[in-house]
């Protein structure tokens, strides 16, 4: 039985990239998304979760060029016993620039791993790989390692 947990209608971020390189160039972003999550279990310790986020990347070096992309994908969170969920998440994107159309982002990056957790404190451990549709996957067999630690205050 799926139950609806929540959804966030709106979230927006923005950010800054230096480029270091001899170019020393400034880019920009500013997004906003939608999530939405679902429960697989009558408790909600199971979750079925997608997003969809726009981002706008500005490069003002460059005569103010701009890139529009769509950011989406999808995750499950799944318990497995009272401390221990199995994490799986795969996103991909579209996009465009002033000068070509709309674009698939070749490829997709898949997440998978496993959470240990207490009431308050969460350790992710897991890998992400890129998968390619056309090409190389990378160096990575089973992807590049992530660690994420996290802290509930109640």
């Amino acid at each position: 039985m799926f139950n609806f947990r929540q959804s966030t209608l709106a979230r927006s971020s923005w950010g800054h990239v230096f480029d270091t390189t001899d170019a020393n160039t400034d880019a920009y972003t500013v997004g906003a998304g939608a999530f939405a999550s679902y429960c697989v279990r009558q408790d909600c310790s199971s979750l079925l979760s997608a997003s969809a986020t726009y981002q706008l990347a500005i490069d003002p070096s460059v005569d103010q060029q701009s890139v529009h992309l769509v950011i989406y994908g999808g995750s499950i969170v799944h318990r497995v016993t009272d401390h221990v969920k199995l994490l799986g998440e795969v996103t991909s994107a579209a996009g465009r620039t002033a000068t070509d159309g709309v674009q698939n982002v070749d490829g997709l990056l898949v997440g998978y791993g496993v959470r240990f957790h207490t009431d308050n404190i969460a350790a992710d451990v897991g890998f992400l790989k890129p998968i390619a549709t056309k090409g190389d996957d990378g160096d990575f067999l089973v992807g590049l390692p992530f660690v994420n630690v996290s802290y509930r205050w109640q």
